[in-house]
C-alpha cells in the first residue's frame, strides 16, 4: 500500500497538469526535455504532453521518467533510497512505451490492493466488518435469501427411503451460512445423490450375494430334503408366532436349520400345520376351538369371512384338527 500511495502522490499531479512552476531552471518531471524546463514553460509540448494525440489516443509523454531505456537522473532523485520505487519504475524502462506501461502497472497494483479485501478476516474483526464482508460475498456468489431458496428437492427418480429431508435441510443451512453459490450447492447434492444411489446398489448386491450364500448352505445341509425341511422350519416358526417370510432372522441358514431340527424334536400333533397361533402343546380340539373363538388367532378372521383369501385354509385346518381329535378318542 505504501508503494501505491507514493506512486499516486507522485503521478497524480502529472495526470492533473498540476505544475505551477513551469519556468524553473532546474527541470522537473513535467519538463519536455529533462533539465531544460527553464528555457520555456512550453518545453515538451512537441511530445504531445497532456493532450490526446492526433489519433485520438491519450498521450502519456507528460510522465517524463524515462529516456533511452533508462530512468532519468532527475526522476531517480525523487525516489530517494526507496528500492521499491527504483524497482517498480526500472522494470518498465525498456518497454515500448514506458510511460504508458507505468500507468498501466499502477492500475494493476490498485486492482491487486482491492483483492486484498478478499483475504480472511482476523478473528477479532468487528461484527460490522464481518457482516459487511458477508454481504459482499453473498452478492458476489449470488447466494439466495434463505436456505430453502436454493431449491434442493428430492429427485423424481430417487426412492423415498433414500431421501433424508432432515439431513438435506441441515446441510443446506450450513452451506448458506458460509455463502456457498447455488451452482456449488446443486453440484454437491447431485454428487451426493449419485454416491447414495451407488451405495444403495452395492448394498442390494451384497444382500443378494449373502442370501445366495446362505441358500447354498441350506442346499448342502438338506440335500434332496430341502423342500420338506424348509417347510418344517416354517411351520415351527409359525407355531411360535413368528413370520418366517418377513423376520430377518430367517435369512440365516443356521437359524432355518435350527427350526427344522426343533420340528423333529416335537411330536407332529403338537405342531401347527399352517399358520396357527401360539398354541404349542394344546390338544387338537383346543387348537380347533382356538381358531374359531380366539380373535387373536391368525386364522380366526379368515375362518369367519368367506371372502378372505385364507378362509378355505382356516376351515380345512379346523376340520383337520377335529378329525385328529376324533381319531384319538
Amino acid at each position: 500500500m505504501k508503494l501505491i500511495q507514493f506512486l499516486w502522490a507522485f503521478i497524480a499531479p502529472i495526470m492533473l497538469h498540476a505544475d505551477d512552476d513551469s519556468g524553473g531552471g532546474g527541470g522537473t518531471l513535467l519538463s519536455g526535455d529533462a533539465g531544460g524546463a527553464g528555457d520555456g514553460g512550453d518545453a515538451g509540448a512537441s511530445d504531445g504532453a497532456g493532450d490526446a494525440g492526433s489519433s485520438g489516443e491519450p498521450s502519456y509523454s507528460m510522465l517524463n521518467v524515462f529516456k533511452d531505456g533508462q530512468i532519468l537522473p532527475e526522476a531517480a532523485k525523487q525516489f530517494g533510497e526507496d528500492k521499491g520505487l527504483h524497482s517498480f519504475f526500472g522494470k518498465y524502462a525498456k518497454a515500448e512505451d514506458p510511460n504508458k506501461a507505468v500507468l498501466d502497472g499502477i492500475k494493476n497494483l490498485q486492482y491487486l490492493a482491492g483483492t486484498k479485501g478478499l483475504e480472511p478476516l482476523p478473528d477479532d474483526a468487528p461484527d460490522s466488518v464481518k457482516e459487511e464482508r458477508a454481504e459482499i460475498m453473498r452478492k458476489a456468489n449470488g447466494v439466495p435469501a434463505t436456505p430453502a431458496d436454493y431449491g434442493i428437492v428430492k429427485p423424481d427418480d430417487m426412492p423415498d427411503e433414500q431421501w433424508n429431508g432432515e439431513y438435506v435441510n441441515d446441510m443446506v443451512s450450513v452451506l448458506h451460512k458460509y455463502n456457498a453459490p447455488p451452482a456449488m450447492v446443486n453440484e454437491l447434492f447431485e454428487m451426493d445423490g449419485q454416491h447414495a444411489a451407488k451405495l444403495g446398489a452395492e448394498t442390494e448386491a451384497a444382500q443378494a450375494a449373502a442370501m445366495k450364500a446362505e441358500s447354498a448352505k441350506l442346499t448342502e445341509a438338506f440335500g434332496s430334503e430341502i423342500q420338506e425341511k424348509t417347510d418344517h422350519a416354517k411351520r415351527m416358526a409359525r407355531t411360535l408366532g413368528l413370520d418366517p417370510a418377513t423376520d430377518p432372522m430367517f435369512n440365516s441358514a443356521n437359524v432355518v436349520k435350527a427350526f427344522a431340527q426343533m420340528f423333529t424334536m416335537v411330536s407332529e400333533d403338537r405342531i401347527v400345520s399352517g399358520d396357527g397361533g401360539n398354541n404349542l402343546g394344546s390338544s387338537d380340539r383346543e387348537k380347533a376351538k382356538d381358531i374359531i373363538f380366539n380373535k387373536a388367532n391368525p386364522l380366526n378372521a379368515a375362518y369367519h369371512d368367506p371372502d378372505d383369501p385364507r378362509h378355505k385354509q382356516a376351515v380345512d385346518q379346523v376340520t383337520a384338527f377335529n378329525k385328529r381329535a376324533v381319531s384319538k378318542s
